[in-house]
């Protein structure tokens, strides 16, 4: 398969990627772009890239500095990731308001129970040459008790029929004028293993017919609870890439391990 139908194919499903990763905290002002930077297995390129693989904190005015430091020193880094990956800071228009009331409207919660303003950071969307994804973003909430109904919220099943609804509107959307054709697109919960005090895990499909090519992309959302935060996963995979399931748990388990850490140490 040709890279620009890979990329198209990613460019359809970012839409979709962006309702999942979309849940808890507030990703702040990224406004001040970073170029992109990419991994490599030199000392010398891993050091030039450290800006440009830089979180994005929440805003200063509502957080806690502490908490803050707590998400940004939980988040996968570029230096994570095999030799050849990329570092893209994210933009800001995938702050859409209006969706998210709709979804939390739908879910029968607040706004704020959803999309909150509790301290967070969020990494950079980590690409590799199959134009497949991984990135994360932490919230630290003010207890554990906080923490997990945040975590039951996304957990449930009427969570999951609302973002389900939703993805397949934005796909929808986003495929007009591409030339493509997508298929019955499901969602399901998945099991990714234990990891810290709670987990909860769900995968989309989405059949994929494009530049006479035919696939299928997943979009992997995790949340981890660890005490009072709340790591989030988001990875998309496609079926002709190379990103792998037990990739995908691998930087979950990385990611939930530095939380642990990072909370340990504050």
């Amino acid at each position: 398969m040709n890279r620009s139908t890979l990329a198209g194919m990613a460019s359809i499903a970012t839409s979709a990627t962006l309702l999942l990763s979309g849940c808890g905290g507030d990703p702040g002002d990224a406004s001040d772009k970073q170029p992109t930077a990419t991994a490599s297995s030199t000392e010398s390129t891993a050091d030039s890239t450290t800006d440009a693989s830089s979180p994005t904190p929440s805003p200063e005015s509502s957080a806690d500095p502490a908490d803050v430091a707590i998400a940004e020193a939980s988040l996968l880094k570029l230096a994570d990731f095999p030799a050849g990956w990329q570092a893209v800071p994210k933009d800001d228009e995938d702050d859409d308001e209006a969706t998210e009331k709709r979804i939390a409207e739908c879910v029968g919660v607040d706004h704020g129970d959803l999309y909150g303003d509790e301290p967070s950071a969020e990494s950079p969307e980590f690409t590799n040459e199959d134009e497949e994804t991984i990135s994360s973003k932490v919230v630290v909430m003010a207890s554990a008790d906080e923490a997990s109904d945040g975590l039951g919220i996304v957990a449930s099943e009427t969570y999951r029929t609302c973002i389900s609804g939703e993805v397949a509107t934005s796909v929808e959307e986003s495929i007009k004028g591409e030339g493509a054709s997508v298929g019955e697109i499901s969602l399901n919960e998945v099991s990714v293993g234990q990891h810290g005090d709670e987990v909860t895990a769900f995968r989309v499909e989405i059949p994929f017919e494009l530049n006479g090519f035919e696939a299928t992309a997943a979009l992997d959302f995790a949340i981890v609870r660890v005490d009072r935060a709340l790591v989030q996963l988001t990875g998309y995979r496609i079926s002709v890439g190379s990103l792998t399931t037990d990739d995908y748990v691998t930087y979950l388990d990385l990611a939930t391990k530095r939380t642990q850490t990072a909370l340990k140490a504050a």
